[in-house]
């Protein structure tokens, strides 16, 4: 195509801007509104993700976890192993944790079944934050015997769902506990922890003085894990080469490996978050043809006019798609300005669940990839739209226009 042709199309469509300026906002806005559905759910759902790594990684995970390579064995030398650690950079805590099975007994013969984990308090308070979710009652105290720690879900005027197995017990009261293989012993519920997500309050705690009164083969050298936090994920893999150096004989995971665990719940919220991503984008591109081919329609009269003064259908048919181009770009740079603002929105007054608060997670690919999206809808949206309407008889365009 010409240079002059070009520029003709491009005044054809400049002068349609301006003449039309009521229904091409309104065109904008929907366009942005589109950019926005294909963004927000999907953000949310992202987050859905990220927040519950991030309820284990702040509680009983960490970012770095340390383990035996075989079920049954025990980390050896597990102090050393933390003083070597704690040496390096970027280590926010360390902690080693021992586990153990129990069945805990309320004086109405109730009980329900926990995992134990025994603990140093003060190494374990820098690498979650159990201590400061204490919701009745207090942390444990290094030095004190026979306390236990318990979470919410498992105390039957705490627990709100009544979905789950409870014992009715307070704080300062006793519960008979029977560890596997270990006589029965009577420990007092030191504090009762309230986390966000359930699923975290399985988990009790018990001190390592409370071990060695209860259980006769405790080694305090030993752990069944350590678990290391960092200021945040970024430093997992620089951190995990400078251990490896150590050649600790322990298997090294990262928070993303052991959260396997519940990958397949992570995928489900990643396929959720993609359809509805690129349903977004379908109903975006939709909504994009049908109002063009409406705005379009109604110039049928003004097409003929200029086909009949000379101007080619291909002239035309191009100022209608630097014009669907136009809206396409300035629609995307308002939506993005929307989502932004609504996820400002968000962290203000965040979507409140079991998981956490949700705030839409979206990167700027996602940004680039919708708005590339939404102009090329809008672009061939446009030509199509141009190319019906300018294919038309000029006599039947002006008189039916």
């Amino acid at each position: 195509m010409k240079k002059n042709e070009i520029l003709t199309a491009f005044f054809i469509a400049k002068k349609n801007i301006i003449k039309n300026k009521n229904i091409l906002i309104f065109t904008i806005l929907i366009i942005s509104l589109g950019f926005i559905s294909s963004i927000i759910i999907y953000g949310v759902l992202q987050d859905v993700g990220h927040d519950l790594q991030e309820n284990f990684i702040e509680t009983n995970m960490g970012h770095i976890i340390l383990e035996p390579y075989r079920d049954n064995d025990k980390i050896e030398n597990a102090d050393n192993i933390i003083k070597k650690i704690k040496a390096l950079p970027n280590i926010l805590g360390i902690a080693k944790i021992n586990k153990k099975a129990a069945r805990l007994y309320d004086l109405n013969n109730n009980y329900i079944d926990t995992e134990v984990y025994i603990i140093d308090p003060e190494e374990f308070s820098q690498v979650s934050v159990i201590d400061e979710i204490i919701k009745e009652g207090s942390w444990l105290n290094k030095g004190e015997k026979n306390k236990i720690l318990m979470g919410c879900i498992n105390i039957d005027k705490c627990n709100e769902i009544k979905a789950f197995d409870t014992i009715d017990i307070g704080v300062g009261e006793k519960v008979r506990t029977i560890f596997n293989s270990y006589p029965e012993t009577e420990l007092i519920l030191q504090g009762i922890y309230d986390h966000k997500y359930i699923e975290i309050e399985i988990t009790s705690y018990i001190d390592e003085d409370t071990a060695m009164e209860i259980f006769s083969d405790y080694d305090s050298t030993t752990a069944d894990q350590i678990i290391i936090r960092l200021p945040d994920r970024s430093y997992t893999q620089e951190t995990i080469e400078e251990i490896s150096k150590f050649e600790i004989n322990a298997k090294i995971s990262t928070w993303e490996e052991k959260s396997s665990r519940f990958a397949s719940v992570l995928d489900s919220f990643e396929i959720i978050g993609d359809i509805s991503f690129f349903l977004g984008l379908l109903i975006s591109a939709i909504s994009i043809y049908v109002i063009l081919y409406i705005n379009i329609l109604n110039k049928k009269t003004q097409i003929g006019i200029i086909k009949a003064i000379g101007i080619k259908s291909k002239i035309i048919a191009l100022s209608y798609v630097m014009l669907s181009f136009f809206l396409g770009v300035i629609g995307s740079i308002v939506g993005i300005l929307l989502t932004l603002f609504m996820i400002e929105c968000f962290k203000f007054s965040p979507i409140q669940t079991g998981v956490g608060e949700l705030v839409p997670q979206v990167t700027i690919w996602i940004f680039w990839f919708v708005g590339f999206a939404i102009v090329l809808a809008s672009v061939i949206s446009g030509y199509i739209v141009s190319k019906k309407i300018t294919k038309q008889n000029i006599i039947e365009a002006i008189f039916n226009g």
